[in-house]
């Protein structure tokens, strides 16, 4: 979730993250609060990202009007687990075969799931 603070907000206003809607909540004048778009939006294989990916945030009215803003939201992968996480995995470090990056593949999925389910929840909570 990202809370955004201004002045002048309406229910009628919604987050752009570069070109993909947010879900939009509407506090109060002065504050928003939306989901942020999962990162798999912006490339073919959340996975595979290993690059920084970095949006400009903008307002949109329903009418379609869009209202730019200064400023953006930053997408920043973990390019290397630390040993910790990676230990998290099972214990199944030195299996023949597969290597270490798909075990690494494995703690991300996992993650990534938990993390979409705990946010999902979140946001019905709200």
């Amino acid at each position: 979730m990202l809370e955004i603070h201004g002045e002048n907000f309406s229910p009628h206003l919604k987050m752009l993250f570069g070109n993909s809607e947010a879900e939009t909540m509407f506090k109060s004048p002065k504050s928003l609060l939306c989901v942020i778009p999962d990162v798999s939006i912006y490339t073919d294989s959340w996975r595979c990202l290993r690059r920084i990916i970095t949006l400009p945030l903008s307002l949109i009215r329903t009418d379609g009007l869009i209202y730019r803003t200064s400023y953006s939201f930053t997408y920043t992968p973990e390019l290397h687990l630390p040993p910790s996480v990676r230990g998290a995995a099972g214990g199944r470090e030195g299996r023949a075969g597969g290597g270490q990056e798909d075990e690494e593949d494995i703690l991300l999925e996992t993650i990534h799931q938990e993390f979409t389910r705990t946010n999902f929840h979140l946001f019905m909570q709200s």
